[in-house]
């Protein structure tokens, strides 16, 4: 090596020998040298490229974090200083004053070595070494105190500095003891190692693919050498690293062994080109640059459209249910098969935008049909049926093209839940005056860049060469994904950013229509067959799934599968982030029923201990989380339970058809007189009284209440009218007392319109009959819908106890969402409690708060009761 004095001083003396013996390989393996992938004057500019220079001191982090670990304040084996364009003293005191701040540290392998601070714990559990300590060692250990210099360690411990510093040394092998800070002199102060580690497998894999970053191809034993790493270690690893698809084994510079280099990296050589990424490097980079929205409309102004509302509550921070429905409500949001005949949700003007690109073939029938619910408004399937008489499946296909065409939408109903039928109205978009697609195309490559041109034909259905041409025009560029080179078309200025993201560590759970997710059906599909899951999502990569469904009060999940049972923690507590977004809705209990093909019941005891740790309760065979109660009824104690709240036990009865109208609300028939009235009652007698009326109670059927209580119900109830209820109840008005053949005969309506609009307003207990079969309405002002509404549940509660959420509904004769609504209130007053409260159930229940913790009386009397 004599003559190259001078290149030894800023290069490693191990590289100039690696080279020399590639020299004498060449020649000495002739034609053999062509099995090897390429040639050092492709590998060599590529990975000096990669390193890149420093120039300020800025420069030094990013650099460590791309070459790891190199050596410092002495130019030796893999310095600092041949990658820096100041001299060395310079460089020094940048060096100095990143290690005094606490930026930088120092690694100990064959010498110190500096690394970024936070890089040190995997560095430490990598290389760390188990060497037994002698008297010195101890004696130096123990009397470091807080941060020492080796000469004021000599003196504490009467040592001499020789043996003071091999002490060092070892310690510092050992992750006993670590270089904290450094003087302008070169000295360093020394302090006891408290930075922790973190697990060795994980690490020795991280340093390893580090290193391969920045030093590639290299050997088994090079590689072993270089980071100070038993060969076992490194084989282990390397094999590791090879089947997640990070690291490449092959023959790629003339050596004697194989080599190891990161596959991007082989990608990118044999392209001859640095705009080769793989597909795990674009997948990250979808998930990075749609991770955080501030707004909802900023999501769509990026995305284009939505799927599902989790997809929006995962990346708005304070996402607000009510804010979503009030921009379904105005129009500014809209929901229909805008995106390649698939439903989505899109803002107003992008569904104009997408609209006027849709040519779908109707026929004369859908026209027809189209014009039928021009004159509804808007109408469900089952309504478009009743209201045409045509065939179901016939009316079926007609919404399915007149969708697809754009021609309608689905409406907003008050809110949109799995098991909600769908409501159309006609859509007339606004008028596009200038050509969408170049801007449709823009935000398709921002949003889903890198992106295949065939995938835009897919969005936006335009041909995949007319897509490359307007994204090239208006600044993207072509760059190349995995093995096969797919050409991607990505916006110029982000390619830079692609190969620096950092992506959090927490699991996530995400809708199959989610934006992360577009590329990754095939997997899915492959995993998963065609169940209906939400998968776990961590970075980028699928660690599991759940096959979840929203029942009435609970989010069900009915198999929980995760790769790697280390996850199920994290995944409850992705689960608890996604209940946020369901609490909105109402719902605030989740369901477990199985883990990993196990059903709940039996779980091994780690897995319960899980579970009931992050506040899982065992109820009726399964795991259940949320406000609830545990306790459960047996069939027979539910049925003593509401016997008894309805006054049916011969103990229990009411004295007088008054104190049970006062308390229950209403009577229907003689039967249930004779039922919950002691004593012998002439049904017609008692409700022939002029103080009890003939109407619609609360529940879907007619019975005798009295004035009062039949405003309160029709309070309750109140509604828009039709044109024909509004008319008749003026009528009613005008003459009441009246009967129904004048009413028949005074009305400008049909006879059977007239009846029909007469029973409609019965149903809606807005008109009753007196005692002598006369109609009258009840007094005007009506009270406020919601109030009546629940003093009407809580006599319900009060009359049966116990209701589950679609029974309450049917009673009160109200939509689900009213039902959940008036629930959740009464639960939050403390009037009511829920739970899974038949034993063996899974049908989530409501009762009397204040019966919740009494003992249930069976009753053992005999009686009889009328169906």
């Amino acid at each position: 090596l004599s003559g190259f004095s001078d290149i030894v001083l800023m290069e490693d003396r191990t590289a100039l020998l690696k080279e020399l013996h590639r020299k004498v390989l060449y020649r000495a393996m002739g034609d053999s040298v062509k099995e090897f992938e390429f040639e050092e004057d492709q590998i060599v500019p590529y990975f000096r490229e990669k390193i890149g220079r420093v120039v300020d001191p800025s420069d030094i982090v990013p650099l460590l974090r791309r070459t790891g670990p190199l050596q410092a304040i002495r130019e030796r084996g893999r310095n600092i200083y041949a990658y820096c364009d100041a001299d060395k003293r310079t460089v020094d005191g940048w060096v100095r004053d990143l290690i005094n701040e606490g930026t930088l540290g120092t690694v100990f392998m064959d010498d110190p070595y500096i690394v970024p601070a936070e890089e040190i714990p995997f560095y430490a559990s990598a290389t760390k070494k188990e060497r037994e300590l002698n008297q010195a060692d101890r004696q130096v250990l123990d009397k470091l105190v807080d941060s020492m210099t080796l000469s004021e360690l000599a003196e504490a411990t009467e040592l001499s500095e020789d043996v003071v510093f091999r002490s060092l040394r070892k310690l510092e092998s050992m992750y006993e003891v670590t270089r904290v800070q450094i003087n302008g002199n070169n000295k360093w102060y020394f302090a006891k190692y408290l930075d922790g580690f973190e697990d060795r497998d994980e690490s020795i894999c991280r340093i390893i693919a580090q290193y391969l970053e920045c030093f590639a191809p290299a050997t088994m034993k090079e590689i072993a050498y270089a980071l100070s790493l038993t060969e076992e270690d490194t084989s282990l690893a390397l094999k590791s690293l090879i089947g997640d698809e990070v690291v490449v084994e092959g023959k790629f510079l003339v050596s004697e062994d194989d080599q190891y280099m990161k596959h991007i990296d082989r990608m990118r050589l044999k392209a001859g080109s640095s705009d080769v990424f793989d597909f795990e490097t674009v997948e990250r980079y979808h998930v990075y640059k749609g991770l955080r929205f501030d707004s909802i409309r900023d999501y769509f102004a990026f995305y284009g459209s939505a799927g599902n509302e989790i997809d929006v509550y995962n990346r708005v921070p304070g996402f607000d249910l009510e804010e979503w429905y009030s921009m379904r409500e105005s129009g500014e949001l809209q929901l229909g098969r805008f995106i390649r005949g698939k439903v989505r949700f899109v803002l107003k003007e992008d569904g104009a935008k997408l609209a006027s690109l849709r040519n779908e073939p109707v026929t004369q029938e859908d026209l027809d049909l189209l014009e039928v619910l021009r004159g509804m408004g808007r109408a469900t399937m089952r309504q478009l049926v009743a209201e045409t008489g045509l065939e179901k499946p016939q009316v079926k296909e007609s919404i399915l093209r007149l969708d697809r065409d754009l021609r309608i939408v689905h409406a907003f109903s008050g809110r949109e839940d799995w098991g909600t039928e769908n409501t159309y109205e006609i859509y007339v978009p606004d008028e596009v005056k200038e050509d969408p697609i170049p801007g449709l195309v823009e935000q398709s490559v921002r949003a889903y860049g890198p992106i295949p041109a065939m995938a835009l034909k897919y969005l936006l259905g335009i041909d995949p060469d007319v897509a490359t041409r307007i994204a090239t025009s208006i600044g993207a560029k072509t760059v190349y994904v995995g093995e096969g080179h797919t050409p991607m078309l990505i916006m110029a200025d982000e390619v830079p950013k692609m190969s620096h993201v950092e992506l959090p560590d927490t699991v996530t759970v995400l809708s199959l229509f989610d934006p992360a997710l577009a590329a990754k059906w095939a997997e899915i599909s492959a995993r998963y067959g065609d169940r209906w899951i939400y998968p776990f999502v961590r970075g980028s990569s699928i660690i599991g799934a759940a096959e979840m469904w929203e029942m009435s009060g609970c989010i069900e999940i009915r198999s929980l599968d995760l790769d790697d049972m280390a996850d199920l923690e994290p995944s409850l507590e992705a689960l608890d982030r996604m209940m946020g977004f369901f609490n909105m809705k109402g719902t605030d209990i989740i369901r477990i029923r199985e883990i990993k093909s196990v059903d709940a019941a039996e779980l091994d005891q780690s897995v319960r201990g899980i579970l009931e740790r992050s506040g899982y309760r065992f109820v009726n065979g399964f795991y259940a989380k949320g406000r609830f109660i545990t306790r459960t009824f047996t069939s027979e104690e539910i049925m003593s339970y509401v016997i008894r709240k309805q006054h049916v036990a011969p103990s229990d009865r009411y004295p007088s058809l008054e104190a049970l109208v006062a308390d229950r609300g209403y009577i229907r028939n003689d039967s249930e007189l004779m039922a919950r009235v002691s004593g012998r009652k002439v049904f017609k007698k008692l409700i022939a009284k002029d103080e009890y009326v003939k109407t619609f109670a609360s529940i879907p059927y007619i019975g005798y209440t009295t004035r009062e209580l039949a405003h309160l119900y029709a309070s309750a109830k109140q509604c828009e009218l039709t044109p024909e209820q509004d008319s008749m109840l003026k009528l009613i008005r005008e003459f009441e007392p009246v009967t129904k053949k004048d009413l028949v005969r005074l009305s400008s309506l049909s006879d059977t319109d007239a009846v029909e609009a007469i029973n409609s307003l019965a149903h809606l207990s807005l008109v009753y009959q007196d005692s002598v079969g006369l109609y009258s309405s009840v007094e005007e002002p009506l009270q406020p819908l919601d109030e009546s509404r629940l003093t009407v549940a809580k006599m319900l509660f009060g009359e049966f106890g116990m209701f589950s959420a679609e029974h309450f509904a049917l009673f009160m004769d109200v939509r689900m969402a009213v039902a959940r609504s008036l629930l959740r209130r009464m639960e939050d007053d403390g009037y009511l409690v829920k739970g899974f409260l038949e034993k063996d159930s899974s049908t989530l229940m409501w009762m009397l708060a204040e019966d919740s913790g009494k003992k249930v009386e069976k009753v053992r009397d005999q009686f009889i009761l009328n169906n």
